[in-house]
């Protein structure tokens, strides 16, 4: 499978996916990747104005819209009451280590 690269058009932040994710789009593939990069980098979830910026996004209501996706297919997991509240869930977590995408 051929690699993609995607730059954040505000950041410069290059992101290499290897594998799609199935059933997401584009963009919803790329705040994933982005998220689960900033994690291994950074040990915390990115904020919502710092996935906005990577996405080119107008506006906080979009990244919601995403995220909120990414949790309701498995993806992600929420920590209520938290800032940066975003994780990987267990399935997300052990696909990763096993280069299987399906959570």
């Amino acid at each position: 499978m051929a690699l993609e690269a995607h730059e954040c058009p505000r950041c410069g932040y290059i992101l290499i996916t290897q594998k799609p994710l199935d059933g997401l789009t584009p963009q919803q593939a790329l705040a994933f990747w982005y998220i689960v990069d900033f994690l291994k980098a950074r040990g915390h979830s990115p904020s919502l104005e710092e996935l906005r910026i990577a996405l080119d996004l107008k506006s906080r209501s979009g990244v919601h819209r995403i995220l909120t996706l990414l949790v309701d297919r498995g993806w992600l997991l929420r920590r209520n009451r938290r800032s940066r509240g975003l994780a990987l869930s267990p399935a997300a977590t052990a696909a990763i280590a096993n280069q299987s995408v399906n959570p």
